[in-house]
């Protein structure tokens, strides 16, 4: 592409998409106009999803002073009722159909308490540091004359002493382990919010808070074969009351108690909480007046990411090249005499271990058509759907 070229837009999922698979890109962003994803909603994407939509909407109105209880209860009862609906149109992948309520009911459930611990617990420590002055707004980012980043931070900060700027990311997450929290120290993410913040702002943008949301421990049951979630803002534990001895019904969190005689294993948001107000969730109830303070704590890790200056100008250097390529390959698809030389040369599949088994030990969803098991349309077999793209003006040239 020259600088008289029409100019290319792209995001940041876009580039980490192409490194993890030139044929995932093509499938996921390219094919059709908008590219094509499972039917079946994935639960990792769409509790992750509903969670970031629930703390957007909650923030905006705390960068605005407009933040109340009743507020943010609206906004889990709307969101709670957009996601049930679209999750029993699309169903949750991996889960028999008898028991998708219970599962969208549970989801729902889990990003409620987990949410609610963090806005609790973590978000005054922020506030008490930082100003929020943006959620969730669309960027366009020039990293060259012909290519543009389009970025959405999940909230812009500015620092209340420096005037510094900083990027604040939510992660919904099973993994609960330090090299991965700590890999985010050299993440595309991280550069790219930095270089956007540095631009939106025109000062120095100076760190990245990565916020990770912990999903807690899930195991498969043996007997059920379903998945049991251990976390505690989900799973609780009950000793019933024995008057006079034991008046009242006594609570618990931790898992060992599930195996102490008279002790009762139970889901936090079918149970009646004795002392819960009618006007209460049972997840409002049970983060706010039933579960410790420290054990809430632990349900998030924090991790504040510094980069140097010269990381991110070699990274816009690589993904301004990797965008002019990608530009042309595209360009070939959409001329059939050059269609199937752009896929074999800018597009080319893995076709290895790594298209059944990736990093997150999961097969790829592309991997039946990649292999031909669905025909030549992946959305007349009923498992994809067209894409609705995540940015206004995404690959817009």
């Amino acid at each position: 592409m020259s600088e008289q070229a029409p100019k290319w837009r792209f995001s940041r999922s876009h580039s980490e998409a192409y490194k993890r698979c030139p044929r995932y890109y093509q499938k996921a962003y390219i094919e059709g106009g908008t590219g094509i994803e499972p039917a079946a909603l994935s639960m990792g994407l769409s509790r992750g999803s509903l969670g970031h939509e629930i703390l957007a909407q909650y923030l905006n109105h705390v960068r605005k002073g407009t933040e109340t209880p009743e507020i943010l209860r609206e906004i889990f009862a709307k969101a709670f009722f957009d996601f049930k609906n679209k999750a029993l149109d699309r169903t949750l992948e991996d889960i028999d159909t008898s028991m998708l309520e219970w599962e969208i009911d549970r989801q729902c459930a889990l990003v409620e308490g987990m949410c609610r611990a963090w806005i609790k617990y973590r978000l005054p420590m922020i506030l008490d540091i930082y100003e929020i002055v943006a959620t969730e707004v669309e960027r366009e980012i020039e990293l060259s004359p012909d290519v543009v980043l389009m970025t959405r931070i999940d909230n812009e900060l500015r620092h209340k002493q420096t005037g510094e700027y900083a990027a604040l990311e939510f992660k919904f997450t099973k993994a609960n382990r330090s090299d991965y929290f700590d890999s985010w120290r050299y993440a595309t993410q991280t550069a790219a919010h930095l270089i956007a913040l540095e631009e939106i702002h025109g000062g120095r943008a100076s760190s990245v808070l990565m916020e990770f949301l912990m999903v807690g421990t899930v195991r498969s049951d043996e007997k059920s074969g379903m998945d049991i979630y251990y976390s505690p803002l989900v799973r609780g534990y009950r000793l019933p009351a024995n008057p006079p001895l034991q008046p009242d019904d006594i609570y618990g969190h931790e898992s060992k108690l599930g195996i102490k005689k008279g002790w009762i294993t139970f889901n936090v948001w079918e149970e009646v909480l004795q002392g819960k107000p009618a006007w209460m969730s049972n997840m409002e109830y049970w983060v706010e007046a039933v579960l410790p303070p420290e054990k809430a704590r632990e349900q998030f890790v924090t991790r504040e990411i510094f980069r140097h200056e010269d990381e991110m100008e070699a990274w816009k250097k690589r993904v301004v090249a990797q965008q002019r390529r990608l530009y042309t390959g595209v360009q070939m698809l959409q001329d059939k005499a050059t269609e199937d030389q752009a896929l074999d040369v800018f597009f080319p599949g893995n076709f290895d271990e790594s298209c059944y088994s990736n990093k997150y030990f999961r097969p790829c969803p592309f991997l039946p058509v990649c292999y031909g098991e669905l025909g030549t349309d992946p959305v007349e077999s009923g498992k994809f759907v067209r894409r609705t793209p995540h940015h206004e003006r995404e690959f817009e040239v």
